[in-house]
């Protein structure tokens, strides 16, 4: 068992890859896709300018596990027999992914690690590939690509981006005489104060890699709301799962699906998501046309309906769920 268990997870992660270095392919979002296979349990490495590859790629991983009858497992070397370690198949999100990185730019950062080894900084990247452009900088800094081994937060990285793409002159010295590199990044701005810059948290991580990456492999934004809504008494989409028939209930999710099919007789169907998954709705024409605007204009909604039969339910009202403005792609009317 344990065995095709390590198999399915090590050609999931193939599979995922291939998926997401031939999107768009299928119904689906990429940021759907990431979701639903991190419910699978496939786990996702980060952009990171010095191991980022352009497309998505498999990497193996140690993770801590516990002792599991004869599973083959590699011990730590220390503590008991139950501390153990165990590779795993990790997917890496890839270059490809940041919004506004031309391709030839990309791959040509690649090119210049592998022949010469990781980027130090900010401005060492731009020394070493003078096609990258401003706009192409400040989206790797925003994406988190820039962090360093996480010792510079997206804020500080986009500062330093600024900084380092200021062209030479004694208008931009920062703190006495920089010197500047061939490409004219100040090579002294880790010695600016940054502590004023504070880090991004929570759902603005997560929203910056969904403006500047289109996928997020932090939490869903609902996580963040999850609270809220139980004591609002609505919904998570794995709840609607276990209700009986007639219930009447209020789920609330990012719609990730609008469907009109042309054999429907104009029946809309809606299907949202969240952190537990995806939830279903029908909704009549005479509902629909009542609540248009509000369906077609906003990404996030609260939807009161009617459970029947095969997990779906039937939408009476729709409201905006307006605390969340994070952006959402969804598949809408074909």
């Amino acid at each position: 068992a344990y065995a095709s268990a390590y198999f399915m997870v090590h050609y999931r992660a193939a599979f995922m890859t291939a998926m997401f270095n031939n999107y768009p392919l299928g119904f689906y979002s990429a940021a759907t896709l990431v979701k639903d296979a991190q419910r699978h349990g496939l786990r996702f490495r980060s952009l990171d300018l010095n191991k980022s590859q352009y497309v998505f790629t498999v990497e193996e991983a140690e993770v801590k596990t516990e002792c599991d009858g004869d599973r083959p497992l590699v011990r730590t070397g220390s503590g008991s027999d139950r501390d153990l370690i165990e590779r795993e198949k990790q997917v890496r999100v890839g270059l490809k992914y940041v919004r506004g990185l031309r391709r030839e730019v990309g791959e040509a950062i690649i090119a210049e690690r592998e022949k010469n080894g990781p980027y130090a900084s900010i401005a060492d990247l731009i020394d070493r590939v003078p096609a990258i452009n401003k706009r192409e900088i400040r989206a790797l800094s925003l994406a988190g690509a820039l962090n360093f081994d996480n010792t510079v937060h997206r804020r500080e990285a986009l500062w330093q981006s600024e900084l380092a793409i200021q062209p030479k002159g004694s208008l931009f010295d920062v703190g006495g005489s920089p010197s500047v590199s061939a490409a004219g990044a100040l090579t002294n701005v880790r010695a600016t104060d940054t502590s004023f810059l504070t880090r991004m948290e929570g759902l603005q991580l997560v929203d910056a890699d969904l403006r500047k990456t289109g996928i997020s492999i932090g939490k869903h934004p609902m996580a963040f709301f999850r609270e809220e809504m139980n004591r609002r008494g609505i919904l998570s989409a794995q709840q609607t799962l276990d209700l009986k028939k007639g219930q009447i209930v209020s789920a609330a999710g990012a719609v990730i699906i609008r469907q009109r099919p042309m054999t429907a007789n104009k029946v809309v169907f809606i299907t949202m998501e969240d952190e537990t998954g995806f939830s279903n709705f029908v909704v009549m024409p005479d509902v629909f046309e009542k609540y248009r605007a509000v369906i077609n204009q906003n990404d996030f909604l609260i939807i009161k309906g009617i459970f029947e039969e095969r997990g779906m339910l039937k939408a009476m009202h729709f409201s905006a769920l307006k605390e969340v403005t994070t952006e959402v792609v969804s598949h809408n009317f074909r």
